[in-house]
């Protein structure tokens, strides 16, 4: 079996200057994951994003260090609006593989990992500022 194989120190990623058709409404981003390392003081990982210039909005998936404290968050940002996390605190283990989502339904956005729900956030409406077309899967901090 293959996988793309990202290093974060190089930002590694494969990215498309597309929507892929997503609109800034309902969305499902299903990924595996493994972590090589953890991230330092204050650090983050990103590990996808979707963005699209007509709602002007971006999802993302991440793994940030706050302070010493861990967390994996699913993102929505209203350009010039507003952003929300669903976070979910916890430090994973490194060479482990996760099944992660990031579910926005239109109301709530939700952030599963291993099929278990671990973090919502009320999140509506659309941006009003400027968004780049852009599809990514990989490593980016």
């Amino acid at each position: 079996m293959s996988c793309l194989d990202c290093v974060r120190a190089n930002s590694d990623r494969i990215s498309v200057s597309n929507t892929l058709g997503i609109d800034g409404g309902a969305i499902t981003i299903s990924m595996w994951f493994n972590l090589a390392t953890q991230p330092g003081l204050n650090e983050q990982y990103y590990m996808c994003n979707q963005a699209n210039n007509v709602s002007k909005v971006d999802y993302m998936i991440y793994y940030i260090d706050v302070a010493g404290t861990k967390s994996l968050r699913a993102y929505r940002n209203r350009e010039g609006v507003a952003d929300v996390n669903a976070t979910w605190t916890t430090t994973l283990s490194t060479d482990t593989w996760y099944f992660l989502q990031l579910w926005y339904d239109g109301t709530d956005l939700k952030l599963f990992e291993g099929g278990v729900e671990r973090a919502t956030a009320a999140a509506s409406g659309t941006g009003t500022g400027a968004e780049t077309d852009i599809f990514e899967v990989g490593a980016r901090r």
